[in-house]
């Protein structure tokens, strides 16, 4: 079987958007992008097998996000309502939209957490960046 290589999707065409409390910016400054779905699986044993069986209980979304630091708006504005002990509402939606590939995607991540903020960062001769791993609670094709 071979592949066409134009049908290769690349990640040149990504984009990804933030909504962070009903304010939608599209983040153009994003060089890496990753949801994931793990599933959640227990492990048990029945009599007459030696062998362990699994059963599936959940899913957990997780991703990270990679951006060439523009600005420090996000932090600023996470870190605002940390202060005032309150957990903004922030929804991701990543897209793939290679004009060349067969396939797209549109994924909308909902009720997205940070665990982690860079209030300040820099390092001599070279270029910043920020990095956000997040925990959704929801993620849809759309």
């Amino acid at each position: 079987m071979t592949i066409d290589s134009e049908k290769v999707i690349s990640g040149t065409y990504g984009t990804l958007y933030i909504n962070i409390d009903g304010v939608d910016t599209e983040l153009a400054n994003v060089s890496k992008f990753t949801g994931e779905c793990e599933g959640v699986y227990e492990t048990f044993s029945n009599v007459n097998t030696m062998g362990e069986q699994r059963k599936l209980v959940g899913y957990k979304i997780t991703g990270s996000m990679t951006l060439n630091r523009i600005t420090y708006e996000i932090p600023k504005t996470i870190f605002a309502k940390w202060k005032q002990g309150q957990a903004p509402a922030i929804r991701l939606v990543g897209e793939n939209n290679d004009p060349s590939a067969d396939d797209r995607a549109r994924v909308v991540f909902e009720g997205v957490t940070f665990d982690k903020l860079a209030l300040v960062d820099f390092e001599a001769k070279k270029i910043s960046q920020e990095e956000y791993n997040f925990e959704a609670t929801d993620a849809e094709y759309r």
